[in-house]
This record gives structure tokens, C-alpha cells and sequence, in this order.
């Protein structure tokens, strides 16, 4: 059962694709019987598009799955005042090596370089090009007068927006496009006319911030952490609404019409977990959901804390990964192209990656070089390097027996 029109303007419909719940947030439902193409293009630049990006903080370091491109990559400044680029996963980058020339009273000059931690080599292009600027031959800089060492850059503070009368009109939106693809045409009658009049022109408020309320309801999918984004339509003693939840964080109520709409007894609910992709929908019974707060109810420190272990997990595998194929690479080029089955080529491998992820865990400064092998080189070690502590198990049962 889908609308025969425009959920707008009552238009004629003529196939625009609709995400239903917005694709910049990994939202992967989608429909063409939603919006005709001029609504759908306004409406996705006055709504969409700001809603979306109070979010991108979330949405990058979570290496939200999108159907198109991958998460933004953000440019941030530390504590410390560096400039650094966040990419997917919440890594960061530095803008661009840089350097200083300190004078000190007395007419000496220090040169202060600062490069990626994974990328020393750079101090060489960055000291001959400070030589240039000073006008004298880096090759006659005395050693003695050369140290290195390792700096934080500081931290980064995440920020997202929540509430506010634009948030509430995107997420009305959101609200009435699942409504649509469950009633179809009866969007268009009267119990519902206020719905559409605050997401086609902003009018009167129909949705509110809320604190989560997602254990309240069987889940479609399994509640294995706290990012989930979730629809749920549903009815309570005289009205009907729905309640959206971005990240498992930030729930709205949307009071979708101010009468009973029996066919929500049973609550519709909708879910997807954007750093996979996986996805369910269907009907939920169980705990009655309450009526929601008509007013923001500013979600807590402890509502955030399942998100902010996700990022973290998120952010520790693509270092965890980035780690293999770099050091796999490196290791394979040094020990030559031996058979990867071979016990003592594998128990190399292992000892250094072993070294890396200790450093990495431990939050130590963990060097990289380039890779120098080909991905499917990389594929093929890093499939018998993971089968390596298997391989050990057995062989210490098999010493123990």
C-alpha cells in the first residue's frame, strides 16, 4: 500500500527516489512512491541537508555504511590549537606538516617541525624547505643541533546538535514517510492534514526531543550496541505517533495525528544499524510505549555512553586494520615472498603485529610505513595470520596431551 501522489503537494508522482529515513545517516529505505522531483529536491535542501549535518560528527566516526560515498571527512582543531582532518572512523590526519621559526633574544633561531607521527621521513622535505626560507643549505645544519621527539596534538571535541524547530519539521518528515508506505492514501485525510502542513510549509510543532525509550519495545534487531536508528509507529489511549531514533541516542516523538489509528495497535517498528547495514522491519508487541514529552528532554551523559563506545570500537578496528596491512606489507617485503604456511615466516608476522597492537591498545604512538605488497599479497597473509593462534591452540593441546 503506497500514496498515489504527492505526500506534499498532492502532485503527481514521477519516480523520484526518496530515502525514508536520510542516506547521509546510513538510512538505506527507500521509495519512489514518496515525493514528486521538485518537492523532493526542496524539501531535501531546507530539511535534509541541515538535520543531516548536526550529525556528521556521529556519522564519521561511526564509518557510517551510506548508500552514496563515504562519511564526510571533517576538519577539526585540537586542544592544543593543530589543525587536523577526521576521517573515517574518527582518525586523524594533520592538515599538512608544518614548520616554525622561533628567534630568541640573543639571535638564535629554532626551527620547530611538526609531521605525522606515521610519517617521519616528511621532516626531511619540511628541513630543506625551512633551510630555503632562512637561506642557508640544510646539509650544513650541524646534527648535534637535531632532536626529535613525540607530541600529542591534543584532543578533539565532538559536537552534534539536537532539538530545534528545523530538527523537528526533518523529523516529521521522516515520521510521514513511514506512515505513507504503511496507510498509502490515507495520509491525505483529515487526522493527518497537521502532520503534512508541518512538513510541507513548518507548521505547528508535531515532533519533540525526547530521551531514549528503546528498551521499552521488542527489537527487530538485536540490541548488540546502542547506534541503531529506529521507527517505531504506534497508539496510545487517544493518539497516534512515532517515535525516531538517530544513533540510539537522540529519540523524537512525532504526534502523528490526535486520534486512535488502530491499524498501530500493534506497533509498527523499523530498524537499522548504520555501521553494518543490517536492517529489519515489522510488528512488535509486548510493553506499552508511553506518551511521549511534548517538550526537549535533553538526553544525559549515561544516554550517550553506548554511543561513545561505539565510536571507540569503530575508531580501534580501522586502526587495527590500517595496522595489519601496513606492517603485513612491510614484513612481507623484508622476508621476501616465502610461503605463507611456513611456521617461522608466520611467527615473524605474528611477533610484529603482535608489538604494533600492543603499542596501539596501550594508546602508544603506533609507526607506519606505505604498503609495499599488493592487496591480494595482504589478503592472503592476513587470512593465514588470523588462522595462526588457532594453529598454535592445537599444537599446545596436542604438546599437553
Amino acid at each position: 500500500m503506497v500514496p498515489t501522489m504527492c505526500i506534499s503537494c498532492n502532485g503527481a508522482l514521477d519516480g523520484s527516489l526518496e530515502h525514508v529515513f536520510p542516506q547521509a545517516l546510513g538510512g538505506t529505505k527507500k521509495s519512489r512512491d514518496l515525493y514528486c522531483s521538485a518537492c523532493n529536491v526542496r524539501l531535501g535542501a531546507e530539511i535534509d541537508a541541515p538535520f543531516t549535518k548536526d550529525f556528521e560528527f556521529a556519522t564519521t566516526a561511526l564509518n557510517v555504511k551510506r548508500d552514496r560515498g563515504a562519511p564526510p571527512v571533517l576538519k577539526a582543531t585540537t586542544t592544543k590549537g593543530t589543525r587536523i582532518y577526521l576521517g573515517p572512523g574518527g582518525v586523524p590526519s594533520m592538515h599538512a606538516p608544518t614548520s616554525t621559526i622561533i628567534e630568541a633574544p640573543d639571535g638564535t633561531r629554532q626551527v620547530v617541525i611538526k609531521v605525522p607521527a606515521d610519517r617521519p621521513e616528511q621532516h626531511e622535505h619540511m628541513l630543506a624547505k625551512t633551510a630555503k626560507e632562512l637561506g642557508i643549505d640544510a646539509a650544513a645544519l650541524p646534527l648535534a643541533s637535531i632532536s626529535f621527539k613525540i607530541a600529542s596534538a591534543g584532543t578533539v571535541n565532538g559536537e552534534m546538535a539536537a532539538g530545534g524547530p528545523q530538527q523537528a519539521r526533518a523529523v516529521a518528515k521522516i515520521a510521514l514517510g513511514f506512515l505513507a508506505l504503511e496507510i498509502g492514501d490515507e495520509v491525505f485525510t483529515e487526522p493527518y492534514a497537521t502532520l503534512r502542513l508541518a512538513v510541507t510549509h513548518g507548521g505547528d510543532a508535531r515532533a519533540w526531543l525526547n530521551r531514549p525509550f528503546r528498551q521499552l519495545v521488542a527489537p527487530i534487531l538485536p540490541l548488540t550496541d546502542g547506534v541503531q536508528h529506529r521507527v517505531i509507529i504506534y497508539t496510545t489511549m487517544n493518539q497516534t505517533w512515532a517515535y525516531v531514533e538517530v544513533y540510539g541516542v537522540y529519540g523524537y516523538g512525532v504526534l502523528l495525528a490526535e486520534t486512535v489509528d488502530a491499524r498501530f495497535a500493534s506497533p509498527y517498528v523499523w530498524a537499522q544499524n548504520p555501521t553494518t547495514g543490517a536492517s529489519g522491519e515489522g510488528r512488535a508487541s509486548g510493553t506499552p510505549l508511553p506518551t511521549p514529552v511534548c517538550k526537549a528532554a535533553t538526553p544525559t551523559q549515561e544516554d550517550h555512553r553506548e554511543l561513545l563506545t561505539t565510536m571507540y570500537r569503530v575508531a580501534f578496528e580501522i586502526a587495527y586494520e590500517s595496522t595489519i596491512d601496513e606492517e603485513v606489507a612491510i614484513a612481507f617485503a623484508q622476508l621476501g615472498e616465502g610461503d605463507p604456511r611456513d611456521p617461522a615466516f608466520l611467527g615473524e608476522l605474528h611477533r610484529r603485529i603482535t608489538e604494533r597492537l600492543d603499542a596501539l591498545q596501550d594508546r602508544r604512538v603506533v609507526n607506519l610505513s606505505r604498503p609495499v605488497a599488493s592487496k591480494d599479497v595482504l589478503d592472503r597473509i592476513r587470512q593465514a595470520l588470523r588462522a595462526l593462534p588457532q594453529r598454535n591452540k592445537r599444537r599446545d593441546a596436542e604438546d599437553g596431551d
